[in-house]
């Protein structure tokens, strides 16, 4: 299950930050705690919650973005999650957490990349 917030639309451009819960086929249930550390990758984000924060987003056949940010600080927890397609939703928090430029290419950080500091959040989306 996962939620994407879409802002700082710019004509066709925007920027979208995700966070996803896994349920494993059902057999994980919320409440998760993922803890984000300096040695995480792209490739192995979670296990049991991943955020992210994409930048120059456009929407074609597929999502491209021209800059990705993953966390290597903090952490992010889910406290609610339904698995409903149709009347379901999410609720939980991020704290501390440090965004750092991604290459998805090499799995690796951009050398002398941007960083973005969110010291703490809350969400409650529903759909």
């Amino acid at each position: 299950m996962s939620i994407a917030v879409k802002r700082n639309s710019t004509g066709t451009s925007f920027d979208q930050q995700e966070l996803y819960f896994f349920h494993q086929g059902g057999t994980r249930t919320a409440p998760r705690t993922s803890i984000f550390h300096a040695g995480m990758k792209d490739s192995t984000c979670g296990p049991e919650v991943c955020f992210a924060f994409a930048q120059g987003c456009t929407q074609g056949q597929q999502l491209t973005c021209t800059k990705l940010f993953i966390p290597t600080a903090g952490s992010a927890t889910v406290s609610f999650a339904s698995r409903s397609e149709t009347d379901g939703g999410m609720i939980g928090s991020v704290s501390n957490i440090r965004m750092v430029e991604w290459n998805t290419s090499a799995d690796a950080p951009v050398p002398n990349g941007q960083c973005y500091t969110l010291s703490s959040s809350t969400f409650n989306v529903s759909w």
